[in-house]
């Protein structure tokens, strides 16, 4: 699946649990068209928290569970992958498409999901440290405004 600003394009494949799939997906892609920020121009790490965003949007408006996806490293193995792609996360796709690739979808130093897994971990250290914050405003936020997670606080 696909999302820009206004629009949402779905490839849908015959699978188990089909239904299940489709509706988090569109919830994902649908919190990616309220972000005022997501467009192919990203870096890295405003990808990390537009996918990480989308995850806890999908997560809290399906089911409250995470998908599979958002679990494949524990958060102490993401930290040290954080702080190795430390001089990376200024990067956008075009400086370094195959990081981005990696990352998300795996090769073989990247488990496929590491980068939504650990979006997920950055946006809910911010989420625990502002718990009242609305999805508007989350959406509305400059990535940036996420570096204040604990979790870029290396140990």
């Amino acid at each position: 699946m696909l999302a820009w600003k206004d629009i949402i394009q779905r490839f849908i494949n015959s699978v188990e649990n089909w239904e299940l799939n489709l509706r988090s997906t569109i919830l994902h892609e649908l919190a990616h068209c309220m972000q005022d920020y997501y467009s192919y121009d990203m870096t890295l790490f405003e990808h990390l928290i537009a996918d990480g965003l989308a995850e806890h949007f999908q997560k809290k408006f399906l089911d409250g569970n995470r998908n599979s996806f958002t679990k494949v490293i524990s958060k102490k193995e993401a930290k040290k992958i954080l702080k190795e792609l430390e001089p990376c996360l200024d990067k956008t796709m075009d400086d370094a498409p195959e990081i981005h690739s990696n990352l998300f979808f795996g090769d073989k130093k990247y488990a496929s999901g590491t980068g939504y897994t650990i979006g997920y971990y950055l946006v809910e250290d911010y989420l625990n440290k502002n718990k009242n914050i609305g999805w508007n405003s989350l959406f509305k936020q400059k990535p940036m405004k996420f570096k204040q997670s604990l979790f870029l606080q290396f140990d």
